[in-house]
Parts: C-alpha cells; sequence; structure tokens
C-alpha cells in the first residue's frame, strides 16, 4: 500500500481531505452535514416513519434553521412535489420534539386561519401547532405558503415525506489542486460532448482557464515523454462570442489561432508544434481527442447525469446546456415579471439524436414570447409559443442542437407566468 501511494505521488499531485461528505444514491446532501431524499408515496406518519428506517439510520426529517427549510423546499420544486410532506415533528402540546431527539430550535407553522385540501377533506387550522387536531406536522411544497408548517394526525391522513440519514464522510482525493479545483488529464479520445458527459459524472466539466498561471498548471499536467499534440478544454463559441461551457466567466483568453470555420470548439497546444506550447486553437466539435477535466475540490456528490437543473434569477447572453435537465424560468418559482433581457439557451445532445424541448409548465403572457430553433445559428423558428396555458408534447430539433431564446414583455405583473421545461432527447409525456 505505500508503495503504492508513492508511486501515486510520483505520478501526480495529489491533496486528501478527510472532511468531505457525501450521501447514499438518492439522496441529497443538506448544510453538509445530513442527506435527504423526499418520497413520493402517500402514507399514514408510522408507516412513513418505517419506510425511512429502511435506510441505515434513517428516520423522517428534522429541521433546525430557515436555510435548511428553503432548501427543502427548492428540492421540493426541483422534483416538481406539490403534495404536502411529512416531517419529524411531534407536538403533544405546543411544545414539540423531533423524531431523532435533536433539539428544537427552529419551527414554521402557518400562523392565522388557514385552510387546505388533504384528499377529499378541508381542513381547517387557526394558527399552529395544534394538538387537537393532530400531534403530527407536515410542511407544504406549493402556494404561496410553502415551506410552512402544518398539524395533522398521522393516523388518518396519507402524504409524501422526507427521509434523512447521516452523511457519509470519505476521504477526497484531489488530483493537481490548484486555487481550490482539481485536474485530470484523460488519455481516451472524445468528442466534446462525450468528454463533457465523462468530466460531468466527476462532479466536473472541461477545463476552464482563468489566468495565465491557471494556463501554465494545465499544460503542467503533461510533463511526460509522449504528450498528446493538442488535449480538448472547455472554450467555445457561438460565433461571435467566447464562452467557457462549464458556465464561468470568459475573463481570459489565450488563442493562438481562433477560426470559427475550423469549429467551435478549443484545443490547447502541448508540445511545440503549430502553436506555442499552451496556446489554444479552434477546433472541430466532433474530433475526438484526449481531453482535460475540471472540478472543485471537495465536491464528492453531485446530482447524476441526465438530472441537471437551471434556475436562474436573472440571465444574459447565451446559456449551454448537454445531455438531459431541466431549466426554468428565470426567478421561479415566482413570475419571470421584470427579466427585461432576453434568454438564449442552447441544447447539445450527442450525435445522431435529436434535442428537444418539452413544456411541463408554460404559462406565458400575449406580450412575452418563447421561440424554438434547429441548431445554434438558426434564424427561422420552428415554433413560436406566447399567450399558451397548457403543456404541449415535446419539440423537436433537425439536429443534435435546439436554440430557444425567452423574450419577456409582461407589462402588468401576473404571479403566474413562469415555465418550466424538459430538455434533451428521448424525452416523453
Amino acid at each position: 500500500m505505500i508503495f503504492f501511494l508513492l508511486s501515486l505521488l510520483a505520478n501526480s499531485i495529489v491533496s486528501i481531505t478527510l472532511s468531505q461528505v457525501r450521501c447514499p444514491d438518492g439522496f441529497t446532501i443538506l448544510n453538509d452535514s445530513k442527506c435527504v431524499k423526499i418520497i413520493e408515496n402517500s402514507l399514514l406518519l408510522n408507516n412513513a416513519l418505517e419506510s425511512c428506517r429502511t435506510y441505515t439510520d434513517g428516520t423522517l426529517v428534522s429541521i433546525h434553521n430557515a436555510i435548511d427549510n428553503r432548501a427543502l423546499i427548492n428540492l421540493a420544486v426541483a422534483q416538481q412535489t406539490v403534495r404536502p410532506i411529512w416531517i419529524g415533528l411531534t407536538c403533544l402540546t405546543t411544545s414539540c420534539v423531533w423524531l431523532d431527539q435533536s433539539q428544537t430550535d427552529y419551527t414554521n407553522f402557518v400562523s392565522g386561519r388557514y385552510y387546505c385540501l388533504l384528499g377529499s377533506t378541508l381542513i381547517k387550522n387557526s394558527g399552529n401547532p395544534q394538538p387537537d387536531v393532530g400531534i403530527n406536522v407536515y410542511m407544504l411544497t406549493s402556494g404561496n405558503s410553502a415551506g410552512k408548517w402544518v398539524s395533522a394526525d398521522g393516523s388518518l391522513v396519507s402524504l409524501n415525506y422526507i427521509c434523512e440519514v447521516p452523511a457519509i464522510i470519505v476521504p477526497d482525493l484531489c488530483s493537481n489542486p490548484f486555487n481550490d479545483y482539481c485536474y485530470t488529464f484523460n488519455q481516451d479520445v472524445r468528442n466534446e460532448i462525450n468528454a463533457r458527459i465523462y468530466c460531468q459524472k466527476d462532479c466536473g466539466d472541461l477545463v476552464s482557464i482563468h489566468s495565465e498561471k491557471e494556463n501554465r498548471h494545465v499544460l503542467s499536467l503533461f510533463n511526460f515523454t509522449s504528450p498528446p499534440p493538442q488535449v480538448r478544454i472547455g472554450a467555445g463559441t457561438d460565433g461571435i462570442g467566447k464562452y467557457w461551457v462549464d458556465g464561468t466567466v470568459f475573463d481570459y483568453s489565450n488563442f493562438g489561432y481562433f477560426n470559427v470555420d475550423i469549429g467551435k470548439c478549443s484545443t490547447m497546444q502541448i508540445p511545440y508544434g503549430v502553436l506555442d506550447a499552451g496556446q489554444w486553437l479552434s477546433n472541430n466539435c466532433d474530433d475526438e481527442l484526449p481531453f482535460v477535466c475540471k472540478r472543485l475540490n471537495g465536491i464528492t456528490s453531485c446530482p447524476p447525469s441526465p438530472t441537471p437543473t437551471y434556475n436562474p434569477n436573472m440571465c444574459y447572453g447565451s446559456h449551454f446546456f448537454t445531455g438531459n435537465g431541466t431549466i426554468y424560468s428565470p426567478n421561479y418559482p415566482e413570475s419571470y415579471y421584470g427579466q427585461f433581457y432576453p434568454c438564449t439557451f442552447i441544447f447539445t445532445v450527442p450525435s445522431g439524436n435529436i434535442a428537444q424541448v418539452m413544456f411541463t409548465l408554460l404559462n406565458i403572457d400575449d406580450q412575452s414570447k418563447i421561440s424554438l430553433y434547429s441548431g445554434i445559428e438558426g434564424t427561422e423558428p420552428i415554433i413560436e409559443l406566447t399567450g399558451q396555458f397548457f403543456s404541449p408534447p415535446p419539440f423537436n430539433s433537425s439536429t443534435n442542437v435546439m436554440k430557444m431564446i425567452f423574450d419577456n414583455g409582461e407589462r402588468v405583473y401576473n404571479a403566474d407566468t413562469k415555465w418550466i421545461a424538459n430538455y434533451g432527447y428521448n424525452l416523453s409525456l
């Protein structure tokens, strides 16, 4: 084992952090301390608790601050969970205790009169907790009171529920660290799409470079006798401006040769050749090349592909996505009112597939519109959607790339104007 570690250190710089955490499959990390999972299977409270206990050290979730409470609502929104969910709080009187015996240092009960429909029963509450209504507690996940807690009788009411389990502490091997990021050279040759998918499985993306020092660091990964002539990096162009595919700001450039007629992706020259070592040049995105991945140090658990989501407060310019995922209108779940600049989204799927967009929620006012185009340079829209209040079937590009432009012209605030779109390929209702 010692010989193995010495060999590893001899070939790359490695930092080991002992305080990283990750979650079991299907769970999401919450505040770096525990893992949570929303179960969309309506059960009575005791049955929900028994279901949670099938996981190692599992129980119904306890909540100890407003940040965690909001994070759980964001998770529910991302999963499109609208039915209330059981949490692990019991209130025999106006004092409450958590099922996991943790300290009751935070509550978020509905105040004042409140009505809700559970199944076919209309429940009336006047302030909470209300032990006479029920000793158990659920959280609302939709509407203006999303995140608020309400008393109920868990022996009579069946709801979805949130399980929690302890986070797993694991060592994190960070290869070639620089400025809190880890860098990995991959000798397997892949095109741009497949290289990104590979990097994203390790919670990263194709490398972005933001300074001369970082550029030299990436070049230093190739101090061996037979370096590749070029390696793929994450710089791209839409034919006008340049961007990093990981979404970071394009604040440094080292192009020695930039020509969109050659391609809209990029590589780095490794040994001295056509360009000086470390300079960049344009490249065809379909070319299969070795590549460099970059990820934030300490990130050991990330959404499995293909379930990325994008929910901007405001958006400017173009945003680029690969594979399958979900995007939300600006400020979702609030109205997109106040988004003054057009939002452009570019979706790319693996070659041989057709890019698609499918709206699961589409409430647009008559002054706003969503335009869909085939390819990144398309000028004639496939369709323009405006004033629609329904969920149409998937819209198809004619290629593996689709462009979507959202232009907000809403003149009067309407709380219901918002949308959710799934993007990718092989989408279905």
